[in-house]
């Protein structure tokens, strides 16, 4: 994702494989780049831990407010306060196609991509598809006939898209089964039992019971993201409403997804070198 999506890049920055590069770097002359992670990290202490930079999120019932504002206050108030420089994560869209090897003998085959920079609208039927993919089609393709371990999809409101195959003895012929699905989505047929199959395991994974935690979770992320009650209600109506041809209109935006081939493998050093031809980079993680 970090080769199209600035979020993900800075997700792979501060939790990924960037983000292990640096810290092997780090590692490897400690004594000698000890002052300067120590001079870094108190900048970044500053840059971080100020009044403008706090969010506070609580999930409480009416007596769980009581005193929160004094509380936040006598916080903030302990927060740092002194001008510091201001910057921004740069950052460039770039189609890597890496491979990383590893002592294992199996792959982790991922395809990834924005239907929504290539012109297309986020819809419910996108939901009721990742589980017909899910369930259908990626788990036969790869797990029944191509022995992987598991599979995954997303197609999310932003666009962001993958395909991903999980401790997976092939790559490309798994790539083939990914290239294959807007074929697949073209012709899609299912009876009205099947799709009101497909329907219920989409809507039971939308409203699986939350704790008290997990409603504020999904609050705040709706808060941040500016989505209102209407937003969650449109796309669960698109999704009671998917049937066949909703489906099929999906070919059009996975195979735009597709076509960005962008492509990322965690993998054996056999596979990698007998099928990494569509690899820009191989390198050993």
């Amino acid at each position: 994702g970090a080769y199209h999506s600035r979020v993900s890049a800075w997700q792979d920055c501060t939790g990924g494989i960037e983000l292990y590069h640096l810290v092997r770097g780090i590692n490897s002359d400690f004594d000698a780049k000890a002052d300067e992670l120590i001079e870094k990290l108190e900048l970044l202490r500053k840059i971080l831990f100020r009044p403008e930079n706090l969010l506070v999120s609580l999930t409480a019932d009416g007596d769980g407010f009581t005193g929160v504002e004094e509380q936040i206050g006598a916080f903030c108030s302990c927060l740092l306060t002194e001008p510091v420089p201001s910057g921004r994560f740069d950052w460039k869209p770039a189609h890597e196609n890496e491979g990383f090897r590893t002592s294992g003998q199996v792959q982790y085959v991922a395809l990834t991509g924005n239907f929504v920079k290539a012109g297309f609208a986020y819809t419910g039927a996108y939901q009721t598809l990742r589980m017909i993919l899910n369930y259908e089609y990626l788990w036969s393709n790869l797990r029944v006939k191509g022995g992987a371990y598991g599979c995954m999809s997303q197609f999310r409101r932003s666009g962001n898209s993958f395909l991903v195959s999980y401790r997976d003895p092939h790559l490309n012929r798994t790539l083939d089964v990914y290239r294959a699905l807007p074929d697949y989505l073209r012709s899609f047929s299912a009876d009205e039992r099947t799709m009101t199959k497909y329907i219920i395991g989409t809507i039971s994974s939308m409203d699986t019971p939350r704790s008290a935690f997990l409603k504020g979770e999904v609050a705040l992320g709706a808060w941040l993201s500016g989505l209102t009650e209407a937003d969650y209600q449109k796309v669960r109506d698109e999704v009671l409403s998917t049937d066949e041809k909703a489906v099929r209109a999906l070919a059009d935006p996975v195979e735009a997804v597709i076509r960005q081939n962008l492509i990322c493998v965690v993998g054996s050093e056999a596979a990698l070198e007998k099928d990494g031809a569509s690899l820009k980079h191989i390198e050993m993680l």
